[in-house]
């Protein structure tokens, strides 16, 4: 723990507490998590096992930065320019690995874990330090079977093995401790489930102590770990793809895929987002760079925020070109038949495939809904909300009359110039339908095309500005779905 130091800090002092095997820090008072006050660190300086004097840098969250080699000179000039700071000191940590070379520390043993699981499975992907939800497995081997691997190394407490055991539960085919000799009297105290196998890794060749059973997990455990890119990179090669939502694949690989094809989709995806890792890993391994090999993803250069995988599920599963499309529209027939005949069928059609028309119904009947952009979830909204929409019919039309009455006395009992933006297609249907009936003219352009407008008034009278961006990047709690402009 850091003590405050509240004497004026001078060179002399740091000079004694660095000699002392002391950390000199000074810290930032500020909000570590919401609720919670504390210290973080901006600098350290100490020595190192070397004897040189180490100058410490940390970011602005306390995360380490950088380590500089400086003089009692530099000491001097730091000081200097940080005068009435918060400064502390705290005796300075030197592992039981560092006094006693024989200790089998974290290192270590990752690096005899390693070894054996490159040699028992050489054909899988082999990952260090992967979450688990709220735990990080120290191993994750992915090939026909999810294998984990918790290590407990001589230095190790077993404080958490418990809860990190159930949550590996939830993921794992087979689930091994790794640990030393002298932690195994111990986990026979804790509630460890008869599955799970032990390792020993006392001795230079590592010995299985008990085998573990077979747990029933498959790959879609990690349906949750699927990433936003690889959903897209999925849709690839359907027909019409770019026009489906990412939101609208995910549902369709929830309910349309068979557990069998889901399964295999996210193996590969998990064996392809880190093979590359797996490959940098072990041709380190095998150079002899046992350290850098058993190393964070960032110090061996993959950053695991970008490795997507890209899995083609059209190839994957030798699917026909326009089964997502297919998919779409069988669904679309189901739910055009549920809802109530008194509604047009041109209604029913926008009800689905227009998100602003679908938005003003549901949300002026106060009906939920979740996600009214992807198609797919909209045919869900109304599949579950049928009977409150079949109750409701008759306010659902009232809605539907009054949001074309206002355009309607615009367009019949005006004779001058009338400019109107539109932003739903059933808007824009229902204005083509007025505009028919009573014989007036009418051009639909793009907003792009707005500055020709004083052109194309030369020889209609009313001009529709068709605003179909409007619907995915401007919407907003009060939005208004039609706005005149009267010249």
């Amino acid at each position: 723990m850091a003590t405050e130091i509240k004497d004026k800090i001078t060179l002399e002092l740091i000079i004694n507490k660095i000699n002392n095997n002391e950390v000199i820090s000074e810290k930032k008072y500020t909000y570590i998590t919401p609720g919670k006050k504390g210290y973080i660190n901006i600098f350290q300086i100490f020595k190192n096992e070397e004897e040189k004097i180490i100058y410490r840098k940390f970011d602005i969250y306390g995360n380490k930065r950088s380590d500089n080699y400086i003089d009692i000179s530099d000491i001097e000039n730091i000081i200097n320019l940080k005068t009435e700071k918060n400064w502390f000191y705290h005796k300075k940590r030197i592992s039981k690995k560092t006094k006693n070379p024989k200790i089998i520390d974290e290192n270590s043993a990752k690096k005899k874990v390693y070894e054996w699981l490159i040699k028992k499975y050489k054909k899988d992907i082999i990952i260090p330090e992967i979450s688990l939800n709220n735990r990080r497995a120290d191993y994750i081997v992915f090939g026909d079977n999810i294998i984990t691997i918790e290590i407990k190394s001589e230095i190790d407490t077993l404080e958490r093995l418990e809860s990190q055991l159930k949550e590996y539960s939830k993921f794992s085919n087979y689930i091994y401790i790794a640990l030393h000799t002298n932690k195994i009297q111990k986990i026979e105290k804790l509630d460890i489930k008869e599955n799970i196998g032990i390792i020993d890794i006392t001795d230079k060749k590592i010995k299985i102590l008990k085998q573990p059973k077979k747990i029933k997990n498959t790959y879609i455990a990690f349906e949750g770990f699927i990433s936003y890119k690889e959903f897209l990179n999925m849709k690839r090669g359907f027909k019409g793809h770019s026009k489906v939502s990412k939101e609208d694949f995910e549902l369709f690989f929830q309910e349309a895929l068979t557990k069998k094809d889901k399964e295999l989709i996210i193996k590969e995806i998990m064996k392809k987002r880190y093979i590359l890792e797996d490959k940098k890993r072990k041709e380190l391994f095998f150079n002899k760079e046992y350290d850098k090999a058993v190393s964070s993803s960032k110090n061996i250069g993959i950053n695991r925020m970008t490795t997507e995988a890209e899995v083609y599920v059209k190839i994957l599963l030798n699917k026909q070109e326009n089964y997502l499309n297919e998919y779409i529209n069988k669904k679309e027939e189901e739910i055009l038949k549920l809802l109530p005949k008194e509604l047009k069928k041109e209604y029913k059609e926008l009800l689905i495939k227009d998100s602003m028309f679908f938005l003003m119904i549901f949300r002026k009947l106060e009906i939920p809904y979740q996600n009214q952009y992807s198609i797919l979830f909209r045919m869900k909204n109304i599949k579950d909300n049928i009977k409150i929409i079949k109750d409701k019919i008759s306010e659902m039309l009232e809605i539907i009359d009054n949001e074309f009455e206002k355009i309607k006395k615009e367009l019949i009992n005006k004779e001058n110039k009338i400019l109107i933006e539109v932003n739903t297609k059933g808007t824009m249907l229902k204005i083509k339908e007025l505009c028919k009936e009573n014989e007036i003219k009418y051009k639909i352009i793009k907003k792009s095309e707005i500055s020709k407008i004083n052109n194309i008034f030369e020889t209609e009278r009313t001009v529709l500005i068709e605003n179909s961006s409007f619907q995915f990047y401007r919407l907003h709690e009060d939005i208004k779905k039609i706005r005149l402009y009267i010249d």
